[in-house]
């Protein structure tokens, strides 16, 4: 920078005039810088301000968008409400009407499952009464057999190995 020279007396001058400055002139420039450091940090909190002043603004926006939907929210709530209302009733209608189905079959099997197990017990004792019948018959022939073929075999079969091995 250049060189300020300073002069007690009483004329003006301009600055890079090669004048003396005016008395006071120094602490007028320092108040206007000060004044201008201020004003700029002041533009700095404005625009901080203009920010959250535009935030607050959007916050503010959907805070109305949310209070003015809650009507409409109740509204839709109360619907659904009816509505699962209506289909537990339907539901619980179903649910009766499934519930005699079943217990309706439950009844017909199990008159089923008797009648099966009785006409099977039948059949059983028919099938061991054939089998009893069967083995008398095939005892009865076998004793038959034995009382009429069993002498005549056994004398053949003496005479046959009595020849065969004497002693």
């Amino acid at each position: 920078m250049g060189k300020l020279i300073i002069m007690g007396t009483n004329a003006q001058g301009l600055p890079g005039s090669g004048t003396p400055l005016p008395q006071g002139y120094l602490d007028d420039v320092s108040r206007v810088a000060a004044i201008y450091r201020t004003l700029g940090g002041l533009e700095k909190l404005f625009d901080g301000l203009g920010a959250s002043n535009k935030s607050n603004t959007e916050k503010i926006e959907d805070l109305t968008r949310r209070v003015y939907a809650i009507p409409y929210i109740k509204k839709d709530i109360a619907q659904s409400t009816r509505g699962l209302n209506q289909l537990e009733k339907q539901h619980n209608k179903d649910l009766k009407e499934l519930e005699k189905k079943v217990n309706g079959l439950g009844i017909r099997l199990d008159n089923r499952i008797n009648e099966l197990r009785t006409r099977d017990i039948g059949d059983l004792n028919n099938l061991a009464h054939t089998g009893r019948r069967l083995f008398r018959i095939g005892v009865g022939v076998l004793a038959t057999l034995f009382t009429v073929l069993g002498p005549p075999v056994l004398i053949y079969l003496y005479r046959h190995f009595s020849l065969t091995f004497k002693p």
